[in-house]
Order: structure tokens, then C-alpha cells, then sequence
């Protein structure tokens, strides 16, 4: 996972700033991708400064250290796993914490420079830049010639790709990458980009309603007219979508007569939810408004915020090892645990039967037997990821769910042994993201 969050404090027991210095000394891990790590000279004084006697210093350091931001993250990260100061300790947890989030929600960055360049050689230098892919080998005939300087990627992504109608879309996969392809006359061109977010309008409707009973003697009856927009929102694949947080919360939204448009309490309330989030590429919402004016034909401008919870990090939930030797057996998850029955190990196959329940038992997840299909993993000697073939269930998937997986390696050239299987937790991280429309005809 790339840009992994930082997990929980880290403890320190003694006060020793000669330690602090040995490894603030150390080779740092790597910078973020598209970011040179400063050099250590600029960071390693105001590291050590943070285990001072002298409160006064601490805090100009710690200011210091803030303001270089995350391109002092690995030195700030290589001081922290191996500090012996409870005090900088303390202060490199919140500091590499918040630059880690922030980072984390941050738009990648790209640049250009190009005359005349194929589109193929284009994409795949933007996706390089922000650390992915491009998978395929788009028969593109289109050539590129544009300069610009630290764009957001979506943004960059758009500039390049909408003029010559070429279509950048995610793999529906784990890894992150994208692939490319023509897409003639088509366009989409009610999109917005929040940092790595790209928002997209796909449709609008309208309803009209008629009070018939019950209506008001002493006023008008409750008539109206409310629409409905439909999109969709993709985050870079270092932001992996795996849930919302309830709903849209309508901002501002006027039409071109000026007439406000905006539903009753600004629409549906952002509320995240607890429980097991099913991962996909792209997040669909609604935005329900009214009809502010018949005379109008465009929304004008539509602002809102969004919640949404992001796939921040793994880690190892139910595990099981030296498959070859299991033939039944229990074994306890985080969140999810597994009761084997029947492990079969082939050439360049394996299967495992099992019944799997719920920990904390939620009547009302319906979406926890998709989301354990998705964090199961197999892994062979040879540290290759195997994919499931096929899978036959049986149960409600509420709670408890009895199937028998089949894996085959996704390169057999290269396969080893399989030697373990597991399922992942995923470590989210909730957050809002704001969005803004113009100029979306009405019906």
C-alpha cells in the first residue's frame, strides 16, 4: 500500500540525546513519491534540539521542523523508531502523524514538458511521476505537445487526455494502476478535482408532485418539483475508496435566475458508519436539490461536501501457515474467525474449504461477506500473490458463511509453493471532501 499511515505511539523510556543524534545519523527510509527528502544536515540539528533541557528550544525546533513539512517525513521517521527521548518521542509522533494524513490526502504531483510526444509515452510518464502504472499499451495515435509545472494528477490527467477524447481509467485492481484507451466523440465535462478526488456528474432528473388530500385550507399546498444528480467520485489509487460517510451535504446551489436550490438542512447529514466497507475504484452519490425557478436552465453553481472513508494501510488478520501440513483447524481473527475443513495443495492450484464467522456479530452488515472476500489473500514461497478462480458458497453471508475458495497463481512461470493464507484488516481513514459544479443544464 502506498503512504501507509503511521500506527500507534511508539513509547520511549529514558531521556538520551546522544541516542537521538545516532540515529537521526542513520540512513533515512525514502522519501514520498515526487518528493526529494531534505538533506539530513537541514533535519538531523532540529531533531536533536527536540530532546533539549530548554523548553524554549524544544518548541523553536518543533516549529522549525513543522514548517519543512513532509519532505523531513523519513528523517522525522528514522528519529521516532529509534529515539530513546520520551520527549521527542512524543513530539515526532504528532508531528510525522499529521504530515502522514496530510500527505495521505494530498494530491500527486506531476510535471510536463513535451513536443510532440506519442500519448502512450505521456501517460505513462504522468502515472510514473505519481507512483502507478499504465497496464495496457493503448493504440493511441494521438501526440502531445504541452508544458506545465506541479499539477494536481487528475488535473494534469484532464488537461492532457479531454482535448483529444482519451479515456485514463482505473484498474479494477489492488495494485493502483490505470489503463488507456480512445475514446472517440465521448466526453465527460462536468468534473471537479478535490486534491486526489475527481468528481463527475453523470446525469440529472427531475420529479414533479401534485398535493391532492390533506391540503392546507389557510395556504397553498405543499406542490414542488425536486431533482436529483447522480455522479460518481474516484480517488487516486493511493486513496483506495472502501465506504461513505452517509451521504452529501449541500453547500450552496443557486440556478442562473438566483434562486436557491438548496434542500431543507442542506440534505442528507455525513455520518460514518462503523463495520466492514467493501472496496471499489469508484464511489457513487446523489445530491438531492429543488427546483429553484421554471425560467432557469442551469445550475448555476452547486458546492457540497462529501464523507468519505479511505483504505489507509493493511494488516494481517486471520493467518494461516504451512499450508501444506493443515489439514483442519480453528483459527482466530481480529475481526473474522476461520473453522478449516479441508485444505488441498496441487500443481499450481490450491483450495481451502471453511466456514467463517463474524466477530462482534453486526445483523445488520450485509456488506461483511464481500468485504472478507476481498481482504483474502494467498501467498507462496516465492512471496507471488495467487488470485481466486472460483468460489462456492452457501449461507446468508450475515454473520457466518460457509464456502470452498480455489487460487491459481497469477504467473505460473514464476509460481512457488503456496505456504500461507490470510485475511487482511484494513486501516481506514475518514474524511470530507468538498466539490463544486457550473453550469449543469437543467431538464
Amino acid at each position: 500500500m502506498r503512504r501507509p499511515l503511521t500506527g500507534g505511539m511508539m513509547t520511549a523510556v529514558a531521556v538520551g540525546l546522544a541516542a537521538l543524534v545516532a540515529v537521526a545519523a542513520d540512513d533515512p527510509p525514502p522519501a514520498p513519491v515526487g518528493r526529494k527528502a531534505l538533506p539530513a544536515g537541514d533535519v538531523v540539528p532540529l531533531i536533536e534540539q527536540l530532546a533539549s533541557r530548554d523548553y524554549r528550544e524544544r518548541e523553536k525546533a518543533n516549529k522549525a521542523l513543522n514548517a519543512l513539512g513532509d519532505r523531513a517525513l523519513p528523517h522525522l521517521k528514522a528519529a521516532m523508531a529509534k529515539s530513546d527521548s520520551p520527549e521527542a518521542q512524543r513530539r515526532l509522533e504528532v508531528m510525522v502523524t499529521r504530515m502522514e494524513r496530510e500527505l495521505f490526502l494530498a494530491p500527486s504531483r506531476v510535471s510536463l514538458k513535451a513536443k510532440n510526444q506519442p500519448m502512450k509515452t505521456t501517460l505513462k510518464d504522468l502515472c510514473r511521476q505519481a507512483g502507478y502504472e499504465l497496464k495496457n499499451d493503448p493504440m493511441l495515435a494521438h501526440r502531445v505537445t504541452m508544458e506545465f509545472d506541479n499539477l494536481p494528477f487528475w488535473e494534469a490527467v484532464a488537461r492532457v487526455c479531454d482535448p483529444p477524447g482519451v479515456r485514463l481509467d482505473l484498474v479494477n485492481d489492488d495494485k493502483g494502476d490505470f489503463q488507456a484507451y480512445a475514446a472517440g466523440e465521448q466526453t465527460s465535462p462536468y468534473t471537479c478535482v478535490s486534491g486526489p478526488f475527481r468528481f463527475t456528474a453523470n446525469n440529472i432528473s427531475t420529479s414533479r408532485s401534485v398535493q391532492l388530500a390533506n391540503i392546507p385550507k389557510a395556504g397553498p399546498a405543499n406542490n414542488g418539483e425536486y431533482l436529483n444528480l447522480n455522479g460518481m467520485v474516484q480517488g487516486e489509487p493511493k486513496c483506495p475508496l472502501v465506504g461513505q460517510g452517509g451521504g452529501v451535504i449541500v453547500t450552496k446551489a443557486v440556478d442562473d435566475t438566483g434562486a436557491d436550490m438548496a434542500p431543507p438542512a442542506g440534505g442528507q447529514v455525513i455520518a460514518y458508519q462503523p463495520g466492514n466497507y467493501y472496496r471499489a475504484q469508484t464511489q457513487g452519490f446523489n445530491v438531492n436539490l429543488t427546483r429553484g425557478s421554471r425560467d432557469a436552465k442551469v445550475i448555476k453553481e452547486l458546492r457540497g461536501k462529501m464523507g468519505l472513508v479511505l483504505l489507509s494501510e493493511t494488516r494481517p488478520g486471520v493467518v494461516v501457515d504451512k499450508l501444506a501440513e493443515v489439514k483442519k483447524g480453528k483459527f482466530a481473527g481480529t475481526h473474522t474467525d476461520l473453522d478449516v475443513s479441508e485444505v488441498t495443495v496441487a500443481e499450481n492450484s490450491f483450495s481451502l474449504a471453511a466456514t467463517f464467522r463474524q466477530r462482534d456479530l453486526d445483523p445488520n452488515d450485509h456488506n461483511w461477506w464481500n468485504g472478507v472476500i476481498q481482504r483474502m489473500q494467498l501467498l507462496d514461497d516465492h512471496g507471488q500473490k495467487w488470485v481466486m478462480s472460483n468460489i462456492e458458497q452457501s449461507g446468508t453471508g450475515v454473520g457466518t458463511m460457509t464456502a470452498k475458495m480455489t487460487f491459481a497463481p497469477a504467473d505460473p512461470k514464476k509460481a512457488g509453493k503456496p505456504v500461507k493464507f490470510q485475511i487482511v484488516e484494513w486501516v481506514t481513514v475518514r474524511t470530507e471532501v468538498e466539490f463544486c459544479f457550473k453550469n449543469i443544464p437543467l431538464p
